[in-house]
């Protein structure tokens, strides 16, 4: 941590606009949304370019990566534009209904489905997944926005409970794999994993999940070949590597920024759209993608909080200013020491 330590020995005082939180706990300042939209974007590219290498040309091939857009307006028009084709029955029956997961309800889960939205698109319930699935219409798309209490239930049997969840997360278990999984075409992931709580899908989750299914919705058409497995793709927006989806081990890159997860080998795939595997997409900034809407989203969030930061005096102790609360909690040095609330830093950097 030399960043951290220049910091201390210089005397100072920093402020973490990801630390800037209101009196529950949520996050003020964040880039959630944006990420969250240009990780849908950039999946429906993604799935295009992975239908055509598996035999498919759909209207998905049309869409571009985030990034290949001066704005979101851009990329609205492009989604629309293969929503029509959609519609109008261009999806080849033997793809089978596609069903999009939207893991957690936050910020990356609403700016990933107000691109969705521009397809033609039915929402469903987890309980309702098996039918649409297996018997669903593939001139639209379904979305499915999949909360805790969907999946989490006590590892004794009990059902899920928020204050316990919070405090106590290791006593809780997931059903993601059996209850969802089963039914993704896509999944993309926005929810935060900390350490000690259950994963969405581990590695073995995989090997059940990437596998060949039988779907009765897939009729059998000449010269139309087979899907590997059901699901096809994962926007992981969370850039966690092994964190909530344990087989997503690294981030992609905007140069880089699909790669296919081969369950036999247990390893990530670069450089070929053909083979085996579930696309991954998990890159760690998305919203320089969208580097327009992103300023003035972000510099929107923290407005409110410059002048209150800009009081900040070094040759007064931290004590003695007036910070809002949220400005107060996001300080981590001063005065060439760690604030009260950012102490552990020095125990975490003893243990290792």
């Amino acid at each position: 941590m030399p960043l951290l330590d220049a910091l201390l020995e210089k005397n100072i005082r920093l402020v973490d606009y990801e630390a800037i939180c209101n009196k529950q706990g949520e996050r003020m300042v964040a880039f959630g949304e944006i990420a969250g939209t240009a990780g849908m974007i950039n999946i429906l590219s993604g799935l295009g370019l992975r239908l055509l290498a598996l035999g498919y040309y759909t209207p998905f091939i049309h869409i571009g990566m985030a990034h290949h857009y001066r704005n979101i307006k851009g990329a609205r028009k492009a989604i629309h534009r293969a929503g029509s084709y959609i519609t109008r029955n261009k999806m080849h029956k033997s793809i089978g209904p596609l069903v999009f997961i939207f893991t957690g309800s936050g910020n990356v889960s609403n700016g990933a489905q107000e691109m969705i939205r521009e397809l033609p698109h039915k929402y469903v319930s987890v309980k309702e997944l098996p039918m649409v699935a297996n018997y669903g219409s593939t001139n639209l798309v379904y979305c499915c926005v999949v909360s805790r209490k969907d999946h989490i239930v006590k590892k004794d049997g009990g059902k899920y409970n928020k204050l316990e969840y919070n405090q106590h997360p290791e006593h809780f278990t997931s059903l993601f794999a059996q209850k969802v999984a089963p039914y993704a075409s896509v999944i993309i992931n926005g929810i935060s994993w900390p350490v000690n709580s259950p994963r969405l899908l581990t590695t073995d989750d995989a090997k059940d999940l990437l596998r060949p299914v039988n779907n009765p919705s897939l009729s059998t058409f000449q010269a139309s070949p087979q899907l590997p497995h059901r699901l096809l793709a994962i926007s992981d927006v969370t850039a966690d590597p092994g964190g909530s989806i344990e087989f997503v081990k690294e981030c992609t890159a905007i140069d880089t920024p699909f790669c296919l997860y081969d369950v036999e080998q247990n390893k990530l795939k670069y450089g070929s759209m053909q083979g085996p595997g579930v696309l991954i997409c998990s890159i760690n900034n998305m919203p320089t993608q969208l580097p327009l809407e992103a300023t003035e989203f972000f510099g929107s969030l923290l407005l409110p909080y410059i002048y209150d930061i800009l009081q900040s005096d070094i040759n007064k102790s931290f004590e003695e200013h007036s910070f809002t609360h949220e400005v107060e909690k996001a300080v981590i040095t001063s005065e060439g020491k760690l604030t009260k609330n950012f102490e552990i830093i020095t125990d975490l950097r003893a243990q290792n």
